[in-house]
């Protein structure tokens, strides 16, 4: 379990599974190339009606319902098909967003272990805040031990400064991840938005004056 708390985050910032997208997108692909070969076993059709032999009035209604199919189908094809390369797109900037997420989540760890084992060894030496809610308090710096430790005698003086300093430094680079973090999940965002405008844009519109949608994904 990812422990995004170190980084004031409750979840991650880039969710999802790129590869559960690109297998959505290979379903897809297969239902465009399935309408692809129908559209082409229906023109194939009303090429070779001439031999069907068809007269009277139901051959012209027969024709007016085959003639619109191939287009339909060629419709519907390349929705589906737009539909996976958006999909495609979205699960590549996602695997490149999970591990910019996981990197930061790695460096934000790090910094904040260092900075809990600094504060552990400064608290042996001069008192500090108790956490707000459990949490670790996060006000150690240079500044701090600096007003704090002035009337102790050295070396012990200076032992405690260099543990303040670290661990303003360790403070510094976990919120530092965390701006990684946020900046991810405004990426993240932006790329599933751009995603979803791709696939409603994919969408097939009616064809001429025929009733209803030419079929959606």
């Amino acid at each position: 379990m990812e422990n995004w708390s170190v980084l004031d985050r409750t979840s991650d910032p880039a969710p999802g599974s790129p590869e559960q997208i690109r297998a959505l997108a290979e379903r897809l692909r297969q239902q465009a190339e399935l309408a692809r070969r129908r559209g082409d076993r229906l023109r194939g059709v009303i090429a070779d009606r001439a031999r069907l032999r068809l007269w009277g009035d139901y051959a012209e209604l027969l024709d007016g319902r085959l003639d619109p199919l191939p287009k339909k189908a060629a419709l519907l094809g390349a929705a589906y098909g737009a539909c996976a390369t958006a999909l495609l797109v979205y699960a590549q900037e996602l695997d490149q967003l999970r591990i910019a997420s996981r990197a930061a989540l790695q460096r934000g760890i790090q910094a904040h272990e260092r900075y809990v084992s600094l504060l552990r060894a400064y608290a042996q030496h001069a008192p500090v805040p108790a956490g707000v809610g459990g949490q670790v308090w996060r006000g150690l710096d240079e500044a701090v031990a600096f007003r704090q430790c002035q009337a102790l005698q050295e070396p012990l003086r200076q032992y405690l400064l260099g543990l303040g300093r670290n661990a303003g430094m360790c403070e510094f680079e976990r919120k530092m991840a965390r701006h990684t973090a946020a900046q991810i999940e405004y990426r993240h965002r932006d790329a599933a938005n751009r995603c979803a405008r791709a696939v409603l844009a994919a969408a097939p519109r009616p064809l001429g004056n025929s009733v209803g949608s030419a079929g959606r994904p």
